[in-house]
């Protein structure tokens, strides 16, 4: 049986995931702070949806860990973290 050698990600397609991540976090985001507002800070949903907010920030964390050293010539902190600087 032959294994498939995989490929690492293009740049491109860091930078879609790296939207896809920050969209998703700010939306998340805004509905942790809307469960706030409407739930105790110990209701289950509040708590998973800030849970959830922290495995998209470790998912970031690693994808940029994983750029930086596939692409060190490509890499930008600004890609995960836009507004960080370069």
């Amino acid at each position: 049986m032959t294994t498939r050698q995989r490929q690492p990600w293009t740049l491109e397609r860091h930078k879609i995931a790296a939207k896809q991540l920050f969209d998703a976090r700010n939306a998340l985001g805004t509905m942790t702070v809307d469960l706030g507002h409407s739930y105790s800070v110990n209701s289950k949903a509040l708590v998973l949806a800030c849970k959830a907010q922290r495995l998209l920030d470790d998912l970031r964390d690693q994808l940029d860990d994983l750029l930086a050293d596939e692409q060190r010539e490509h890499f930008s902190p600004s890609i995960y973290y836009p507004g960080a600087a370069d």
